[in-house]
């Protein structure tokens, strides 16, 4: 595996693995490789960022969605024509006349730019999926453990979201 990969040994015994990227992939890299599913099916434990069975819970999600209606949306950040530039900027990424920015938090906005500069097969091979996907097809969602779960995830981003833009002139700028 030339990606992110590594064996993890203590004494000359293998103790674990780290696998980098969990967000986005690449299409060459699925199926996932043997050696990476190997090492799955020899572990007793998969740690993830998050336990992955909980960010595909219809529960989780709309727990989550609850949560984010009390951050900050953009017009807390931007000026009317600041919001008008950006709804331009946006529209060149993505032809939605349904898409409404006053209504959305940094972190969404974050979410919604990303999903369209990688592009859906981006989104659609990262890692995570195709990871929930080996577990649940052979019966090891059990062994998946998380740091956080799914709502404390968005609400570290949107927290660090909160700190707001120092200057929304230059981040707008910035804005390709």
């Amino acid at each position: 595996v030339e990606w992110p990969f590594y064996t993890i040994a203590k004494e000359e015994q293998t103790v674990g693995y780290l696998l980098g990227t969990m967000h986005v992939g690449k299409a060459e890299w699925f199926p996932l490789p043997e050696e990476l599913t190997d090492a799955i099916d020899q572990s007793d434990a998969v740690l993830t960022e998050i336990k992955l069975h909980d960010g595909y819970s219809s529960d989780v999600t709309a727990q989550m969605i609850a949560e984010a209606s009390d951050y900050k949306k953009l017009p807390d950040y931007f000026n009317a024509a600041q919001l008008q530039e950006l709804e331009r900027k946006v529209a060149t990424y993505i032809a939605n006349p349904r898409i409404d920015l006053k209504a959305m938090t940094l972190l969404e906005l974050d979410g919604l730019l990303s999903y369209s500069y990688l592009g859906q097969d981006g989104v659609v091979d990262g890692v995570e999926y195709a990871l929930f996907g080996y577990l649940y097809k052979t019966g090891h969602l059990d062994k998946n453990s998380g740091l956080e779960t799914s709502a404390e995830s968005l609400w570290i981003g949107n927290e660090y979201m909160q700190q707001g833009i120092e200057d929304p002139e230059q981040w707008l700028a910035d804005l390709p």
